[in-house]
């Protein structure tokens, strides 16, 4: 088992967009009232980035017993409890951050 920290960092930062989104979102609309709802992602967002190079070795040898650390990862962040929705969740949070991290590596040449 390989270190995750990187990818989880990566994790977290969507689920907390996800879960700042949805909750900015209640009254149908994200509008300037909300920036206290959203500024709650500015903290993920440099531990998700600093260690974005990492990710690809430690998505090489993922096993299941990570598989469940980044699930517990973002049941913590959006808080749901006594519910299997959170490994969707966290199924599509680990590809959106992998593909957040395909962008960056663009970007970053």
């Amino acid at each position: 088992m390989s270190n995750i920290e990187e990818t989880k960092d990566v994790i977290k930062l969507i689920a907390t967009l996800a879960k700042a989104f949805n909750d900015a979102n209640e009254d149908g609309k994200v509008n300037a009232g909300d920036i206290g709802t959203l500024i709650q992602v500015l903290p993920a967002i440099g531990p998700a980035l600093n260690g974005i190079n990492e990710i690809d070795d430690e998505l090489k040898d993922l096993d299941g017993a990570e598989l469940v650390e980044l699930e517990d990862a973002v049941k913590d962040v959006i808080g749901i409890v006594a519910d299997d929705k959170y490994v969707d969740v966290a199924a599509h949070a680990l590809k959106a951050g992998i593909e957040i991290f395909e962008i960056v590596k663009l970007i970053r040449g």
